[in-house]
């Protein structure tokens, strides 16, 4: 199933949902022409990480290079400030993101803080 989540600016989100206990994988973020570099992209972004740490779910987003992207490293950029890590090695060659729910990050410092 797809959700694509829309800003009042015009910015989207858009991911394939997975099935209980599978991530959602975003497929496209973006922003209107013109409005590329106000932190659009990033505030929606913010809100759909907010709502999957609410329903602990996984999130997973494939970095490419398309017609309207051609900075990867931009794109990386935004992604990592959201809390998205780069899996190593890149899978397939195709640079992927991952994001854990914040529950499970701070079960993990937890469990880390006390060993």
């Amino acid at each position: 199933m797809k959700q694509t989540y829309r800003g009042s600016s015009g910015e989207m989100v858009s991911m394939l949902l997975g099935g209980v206990g599978e991530p959602h994988t975003i497929v496209w973020i973006s922003s209107p022409d013109g409005q590329r570099g106000k932190g659009l992209a990033k505030a929606l972004l913010a809100e759909v990480c907010k709502e999957a740490d609410e329903a602990e779910v996984t999130l997973v987003a494939e970095l490419v290079r398309g017609e309207r992207f051609t900075n990867v490293k931009r794109l990386e950029k935004l992604f990592a400030g959201a809390g998205f890590v780069l899996e190593d090695p890149p899978i397939n060659h195709r640079i992927m993101m991952k994001r854990l729910p914040q529950a499970i990050l701070e079960e993990g410092e937890t469990t880390s803080a006390a060993a």
